[in-house]
């Protein structure tokens, strides 16, 4: 009688292991379904970031461009001793001012948008840690 009680305790504990793994095996397949979902997100804020970068520096260097132009055009409105062309030259000063300071807002908008991407996104390492774990599990339960 104690030897069938421990054939079916033997046999039940056998059930559970074999749950116990194919539990952990759909686990394990989840957390790297999951870790490959963060490295694509990673990578897009990463592309994201690079592109708002460049937009940034870009809007930059064309807010300095327009400084110069307006200070150009100012000198120019400065010497100018004709009515029609220092019209013409104040005309230029705001419209270069103008895109001087929407540069200078494309700039800060830019690299401030750049920080953000390069420093949020999904972060495995929670993932790793239970995917370890769950690799040392499965190798006590003796597989894979």
């Amino acid at each position: 009688m104690n030897y069938l009680i421990e054939r079916i305790r033997i046999r039940k504990d056998e059930l559970d292991k074999k749950e116990r793994l194919e539990s952990l095996l759909v686990q394990k397949k989840e957390i790297e379904r999951q870790i490959t979902r963060n490295n694509r997100t990673r990578k897009v804020k990463k592309l994201a970031g690079w592109i708002s970068l460049g937009i940034g520096v870009l809007s930059g260097g064309f807010s300095g461009y327009s400084y110069f132009m307006s200070d150009t055009a100012y000198n120019n409105y400065i010497d100018t001793t004709s009515t029609s062309e220092a019209e013409n030259y104040r005309k230029d000063v705001e419209m270069w001012d103008t895109l001087m300071f929407a540069g200078a807002g494309g700039c800060g908008g830019g690299l401030t948008l750049s920080a953000i991407l390069f420093l949020t996104g999904p972060n495995n390492k929670k993932e790793v840690l239970e995917l370890d774990r769950i690799e040392r599990e499965i190798k006590i339960l003796g597989v894979r």
